[in-house]
């Protein structure tokens, strides 16, 4: 793949200061359509605060971030997601009182076309929108494995359940790019092998996925470019292959034994 040859995402000159300290600086990067494209990087990197300039959680101090050929630079989150962009969070933010179908629907509201008064009117139009909705949502639970826990309330779910739960919550926004926080922190071996099949899957669904995880072999398993960062710089960028072979980052990541 050729770098930066049909992005949906670019970044360029992306800076986040903090009082005094500068946690993202002068950061430019791309995302091509319908990879998925990793950041990795130790401990105070910046990863997260990169994440959340782009997912709109933090307005930049400096730099421009553009989607799909438009500048989102001060965005607010909600229309970042009415355009495609989705996002998981590190600490899940589910409605725990409620059914896990339920849960997936409430991210499919980009898609209920009808209107609060068509809705209140109980119109056929509004009911067929609502029909629709639901039938999605349980084919993104039938793709993460969760469709015979429809009913179940999202509290009474395992850790590892809750996860995939979110994760299914954002594709019912049928984003066209989609951003995960450390999607797989918490899980077992064989819910992160499972977890990392799901992704795979994405790009031919034409949703592009931004990584940003601490589990290395997940990372290496799945992405199709990485980017490192360190004290809020990039120090290297390229193919899995190519990250396991740069010295800087043996040095500065691999090598340091920080589990993130």
């Amino acid at each position: 793949m050729s770098a930066a040859s049909n992005p949906i995402l670019e970044v360029k000159g992306l800076t986040k200061v903090f009082g005094g300290l500068v946690a993202v600086s002068d950061l430019d990067f791309s995302v091509e359509r319908n990879e998925i494209f990793g950041v990795i990087g130790p401990n105070g990197a910046g990863k997260s605060t990169m994440f959340n300039l782009v997912a709109a959680a933090y307005a930049p101090t400096a730099g421009e971030i553009a989607f799909d050929g438009r500048s989102t630079t001060g965005w607010p989150s909600h229309r970042l997601a009415q355009a495609g962009i989705a996002r998981t969070f590190q600490t899940l933010h589910l409605f725990g009182d409620q059914n896990v179908l339920d849960n997936v629907m409430v991210g499919s509201y980009r898609h209920a076309r009808a209107g609060l008064l068509s809705g209140l009117a109980g119109l056929r139009g509004a009911r067929a929108n609502e029909h629709r909705r639901r039938e999605k949502a349980m084919q993104w639970l039938e793709f993460v494995g969760l469709a015979d826990l429809a009913d179940q309330t999202a509290e009474d779910l395992s850790f590892g359940q809750q996860r995939l739960l979110e994760l299914a919550r954002a594709l019912a926004l049928e984003p066209s790019l989609l951003l995960l926080d450390e999607p797989a922190s918490g899980l077992n071996d064989r819910e992160t092998e499972r977890f990392a099949e799901m992704l795979r899957r994405l790009p031919d669904q034409g949703i592009t996925v931004l990584l940003v995880e601490h589990n290395m072999h997940l990372m290496m398993s799945v992405a199709e470019r990485m980017m490192v960062l360190d004290c809020g710089r990039k120090i290297a960028q390229g193919t899995p292959r190519d990250i396991q072979s740069d010295p800087m980052v043996v040095e500065v990541y691999l090598g340091s034994g920080d589990a993130e």
